[in-house]
């Protein structure tokens, strides 16, 4: 660059700081002009907005102290009705331990602490409120039986685990458990929350079919994940994969890589499928199977669903039943694995693809032979990964989680004494395995294998009083042949012949 040049372009940066100055004197200059404000004026402004926003803050405060009182007095009344009867004696317990909770709020709120997370963890504790009202409820209705159930079943299926951790000094916190007769599922963020006890919702079906109470290991399962500080996190980033997924644009979007994704916000269900599975082996996948025949569960079991713009955290009951089978394969039940997939090909006869649905409205068709190779993938990555928040425990060298060959041969001898209508001297899972088992065989039996794997839960191994057998009306038609073959009658005869016939003399 000559100097000429240079001295051309100093002149325009001359004239650029110029005219910034001359803009900035400008509107000093405007702004001096403007009359100038009173004081009083502006305070009283200030004054004026200080008073509505304490006026606003002042109103939430009411309503979040009015609904707080609300709160406590509920639960001081479910407590009494609950210490009145000892068999409410764990949900007395529960109650008290979200009182003194709820009564720090409301001291809280009366003393104008700010509380940014009041009115959320206000909204948890109506919530927790609100299910044990409805145990309570359900507990004086006749469904105490089998609620107890599935609070024993919840307790031995986290047993295992709780003693694992115990062991190897994991922090877990292995609250008491408190079953709910609920439709769903218990929603995921209570896992979240401090509080004293853990719910785990019961089937209806459970009462007169043993197939339905296998789910309760899966709701301990989900517990555990959430439950165990970084299982979760761990699990999806060892894996490599994220915790949530947002839906698709268009159904073009949907490629095989897209398919691997959505595992990680499926993790939560998958590990919960696993450890249910590991504890009931085949019965865990009649459950499912179950769950299927519903006409309203089979028509979606083949859709993903969606949570607004995400992936719904939920897999498609297809998708699931086919990771149990995976799981059941690698426990050694191939053969039990085999039969169960060529029942539900047959349930879904003509059912060729997945639905993956898309932001726009349209859904991806992926051919279930696809998502068969996919899932096959990754649930041997899932098995067989080595947890790091578990000293680098896989879930099923966790001693007391494995159906393998002992727990099925336990499975079967329990299988025989049920059909005498006795309640085996086995391990009350497995009990409840072999009935799951025996009533999709002989569905007749099912409310009966239902009481006696109930029995088992109670430790109750006392043999019923079968009712005499009436005896048989005289009939003329009965043929002698018949007659000799009914040892009852041949009994009677002899009886009768020896009471009424002339005794014999004895010759001297």
């Amino acid at each position: 660059m000559d100097s000429s040049d240079l001295f051309d372009n100093l002149w325009i940066i001359v004239w650029l700081v110029l005219t910034i100055f001359s803009f900035f004197s400008k509107k000093k200059k405007e702004a001096s002009a403007e009359p100038a404000r009173d004081p009083q004026e502006v305070l009283e402004e200030i004054r004026r907005r200080l008073l509505e926003a304490s006026g606003e803050r002042e109103a939430r405060d009411t309503r979040l102290r009015t609904r707080a009182v609300m709160l406590v007095r509920s639960l001081e009344t479910f407590a009494e009705h609950a210490r009145s009867d000892r068999r409410l004696a764990s949900i007395a317990a529960a109650i008290d331990g979200i009182l003194p909770r709820a009564r720090a709020l409301v001291a809280s709120i009366e003393a104008e602490r700010e509380d940014p997370a009041a009115e959320y963890t206000l909204e948890k504790l109506e919530r927790a409120a609100s299910f044990i009202e409805t145990i309570l409820r359900q507990r004086s209705a006749d469904e105490t039986p089998e609620l107890r159930a599935g609070e024993r079943v919840a307790e031995l299926a986290a047993a295992p685990f709780v003693e694992f951790c115990r062991v190897q000094g994991i922090a877990y916190d292995a609250r008491p458990f408190l079953a709910v007769r609920h439709a769903g599922r218990v929603d995921r963020s209570l896992h979240h929350e401090e509080l004293p006890f853990s719910l785990v919702p019961v089937s209806a079906d459970a009462r007169n079919d043993p197939r339905a109470m296998p789910m309760v290991a899966r709701e301990v399962g989900e517990t555990i994940f959430f439950g165990v500080p970084g299982l979760g996190r761990t699990l999806a980033s060892g894996l490599s994969l994220p915790e949530a997924l947002a839906l698709p644009s268009t159904a073009h979007e949907v490629r095989p890589a897209y398919l691997r994704a959505a595992f990680g916000p499926y993790l939560p269900d998958l590990f919960a499928d696993l450890y249910a599975t590991s504890l009931f082996g085949p019965a865990y996948a009649e459950a499912l199977f179950a769950l299927a025949e519903h006409p309203g569960v089979r028509r979606a079991a083949h859709r993903m669903q969606s949570h607004e713009r995400w992936i719904s955290p939920h897999p498609p009951l297809a998708l699931r039943f086919a990771f149990v089978l995976e799981v059941l394969e690698a426990l050694g039940r191939v053969s039990e694995a085999k039969r169960l997939r060529a029942r539900w090909d047959r349930l879904f006869e003509g059912v060729t693809h997945y639905l993956f649905p898309a932001i726009d409205g349209s859904a991806a068709k992926i051919p279930v032979e696809f998502v068969q190779k996919t899932v096959a993938a990754m649930a041997s990555r899932i098995i067989e990964f080595h947890h790091p928040t578990l000293e680098g425990f896989r879930i099923l060298d966790i001693p007391g989680l494995g159906y393998l060959h002992a727990e099925h041969s336990a499975v079967v001898r329990s299988t025989k004494a049920l059909l005498e209508e006795r309640v085996p001297h086995e391990r009350p899972l497995l009990v409840i395995a072999a009935a799951a088992l025996l009533a999709q065989e002989k569905p007749a039996l099912s409310p009966q294998l239902a009481e006696l794997a109930r029995r088992a839960l109670r430790g109750d191994h006392r043999v019923t009083a079968t009712a005499p057998k009436a005896r048989r009306p005289a009939q003329s038609s009965r043929g002698i042949a018949a007659m000799m073959r009914d040892p009852e009658t041949l009994a009677e005869a002899v009886a009768l012949g020896a009471a009424l016939g002339r005794r014999p003399t004895m010759r001297r």
